[in-house]
């Protein structure tokens, strides 16, 4: 037990003199110290100046501070660029002086490079929207059910003016369309813009509403003629059609003939007999309608009884 009270009054001891003969070493070795800009308005950014994060200078110091600067976190200074009142404009190379490191340690001098470019810059934020970039099509049997739905739809940008305006929208990674084969929800990352350029969030969710295409026969729609009243009365023929209608497969599984409506425009045509096309209104979801026949006779102007012009 006394041995080893012994062991550790020697290494106590031995701690204390190099602590001492460290204290009072002088040592002259070259340090990279933190580069800083002070100063600036806060509508001004030096963002883009390439400017390097420390800057090499010659100390000379107490061999102590060197090992705490080294390992232990204890900072033996830093270079700074002083840009009170400076104003924006083209890039020049700003010179570091000695003055401008700040430290306890005596400045032997600076070390290359000392010239460094500069450019001064408003910083801008703007709000730009958000689209989804995609990769191939969407297989023959899906369809789109509704536009594309992006959360958020856009996003605040910032950055130096003479990068932020040459940017319009942001772009997700690529959604890989042939293999969407039902709805797809998720967070998708964005392209990252060029630096400096920071952007407000790093992802968007996206909601794409994709369905199978479905494809159906209504029968025996009524046709109704749309005359102008000066006209007098019209007839059709034939009075019924056929519709094919393709959509969401499960939407036109259900879709009753009722919410389909098929006209014929008479519209400027003389009393008399005419080959008109016609019109179908549907479902906003329905994809396409087609009708058949696609062109009906049309009878103009007044009917005596059984619907036979006068």
């Amino acid at each position: 037990m006394k041995n080893l009270a012994l062991k550790i009054v020697c290494v106590l001891a031995a701690l204390l003199i190099w602590i001492r003969v460290a204290a009072t070493t002088i040592v002259e070795t070259d340090v990279d110290l933190p580069l800083r800009v002070v100063g600036l308005a806060d509508d001004l950014t030096v963002a883009g100046s390439a400017l390097p994060e420390y800057s090499r200078v010659k100390l000379r110091t107490s061999k102590l501070r060197l090992i705490g600067h080294h390992y232990f976190g204890r900072s033996l200074g830093a270079v700074m660029i002083d840009l009170a009142g400076a104003k924006p404009g083209p890039t020049v190379m700003h010179e570091l002086k000695e003055s401008d490191v700040r430290s306890e340690a005596e400045v032997v001098n600076l070390l290359p490079p000392v010239r460094l470019p500069l450019r001064l810059d408003w910083q801008d934020t703007r709000r730009v929207p958000v689209r989804v970039s995609f990769r191939g099509r969407l297989p023959q049997d899906r369809l789109l059910l509704e536009p594309i739905q992006i959360k958020p739809d856009s996003l605040d940008i910032t950055g130096p003016r003479q990068f932020v305006a040459g940017i319009d929208s942001l772009l997700t990674e690529p959604v890989d369309l042939p293999s969407l084969q039902k709805t797809m929800a998720r967070e998708l990352p964005l392209v990252p813009v060029p630096a400096p350029v920071r952007v407000g969030a790093g992802t968007v969710h996206v909601t794409i509403a994709v369905a199978a295409i479905g494809e159906r026969l209504l029968a025996n729609i009524p046709v109704i003629p749309l005359v102008e009243s000066h006209l007098g009365e019209a007839a059709v023929s034939p009075p019924v059609c056929d519709v094919l209608v393709r959509g969401p497969a499960d939407s036109v599984a259900v879709l009753s003939p009722a919410r389909l409506t098929v006209t014929v425009p008479v519209a400027n045509r003389r009393p008399g007999v005419h080959q008109l096309r016609g019109q179908v209104q549907h479902p906003a979801w329905v994809v396409s309608a087609q009708i058949e026949p696609a062109s009906f006779t049309v009878l103009v102007g007044e009917t005596a009884a059984g619907g036979v012009p006068r």
